[in-house]
């Protein structure tokens, strides 16, 4: 596992532990993650005798998909901070008889330690490195790209997607405000939020950045208006998904009702935005 969790990173992994026995079902066959492991998957291009690395690999379906097609001599591995959505991709692979594929509890900006190595992750061993719509969880993101840059084998591809523009509004706004409330926040979106600041994320690690492409939304939540901030919000909190790890922090008194004002606050702001871009 490496060093000691953070409190975010702590955060991060009580969110997804108690997502993990539903986070495959969460959505339907077209939601948002099944969308989107399936483009990675092409992407990846997974061939025979391939390595691949699958960061933040949760439930598997990017590791296990690779694995079938890539066949017994490639070697996938796939890395989450999560035991219990780790168990549900050992689970999958143990019921598929995939002997090509393990999957390994640590942190993803923590490759290039001992734990690691012994894990099998080494300096210039793989082909394709993924890290599916978990990109915002990494705190020091330049520095675990470069990290990710030195696992590389030469001409290998690292694969990663970050939001921007007008995708994912409802996680930017509770980012936002987890900070206006002193919460331990997941997001660090507005670190990377526009297609110079990956390119130079990419060429600072030594990467060859002229495969850079934006991808569709994939985003599944419907449209945000101003108007229904409020109701947003009230959704967001019945359903948990995105409130695991600090909604206790949020259960007391007059705190939800000022992260509810703050929440619509934002939304307003961002459309306002939006309407000053098209006056442009």
């Amino acid at each position: 596992m490496g060093r000691s969790l953070t409190p975010r990173l702590q955060n991060i992994r009580t969110i997804y532990d108690g997502r993990a026995p539903t986070y495959d079902h969460e959505t339907g066959p077209d939601g948002f993650h099944p969308r989107q492991a399936r483009d990675y998957v092409t992407w990846a291009s997974p061939f025979p005798g391939c390595k691949i690395l699958d960061l933040a690999c949760g439930t598997g379906e990017i590791s296990l998909a690779c694995a079938r097609l890539a066949g017994l001599t490639s070697t996938v591995i796939g890395v989450d901070i999560s035991p219990a959505s780790l168990e549900v991709a050992r689970q999958k692979a143990k019921k598929e008889e995939l002997a090509n594929v393990k999957f390994v509890e640590g942190d993803i900006a923590d490759l290039l330690s001992e734990w690691a190595e012994r894990e099998g992750i080494r300096e210039g061993m793989f082909d394709v490195i993924t890290c599916a719509s978990a990109f915002v969880l990494v705190e020091d993101q330049q520095g675990a790209v470069k990290s990710w840059a030195k696992l590389l084998k030469k001409g290998g591809r690292l694969i990663f997607d970050v939001p921007t523009g007008d995708s994912q509004i409802k996680a930017l706004a509770l980012e936002r405000i987890a900070e206006k409330l002193g919460v331990v926040k997941m997001y660090t979106r507005e670190k990377i939020d526009s297609e110079e600041k990956v390119r130079s994320l990419l060429t600072g690690a030594g990467l060859d950045d002229s495969d850079f492409f934006v991808s569709g939304n994939y985003e599944d939540g419907g449209v945000v208006s101003v108007e229904g901030a409020g109701d947003t919000f009230d959704d967001l909190v019945k359903e948990k998904k995105w409130f695991r790890g600090w909604y206790t922090e949020l259960d007391q008194p007059g705190r939800m009702v000022r992260a509810r004002a703050l929440f619509c606050e934002e939304i307003e702001k961002m459309a306002k935005g939006e309407k000053q871009m098209r006056s442009w």
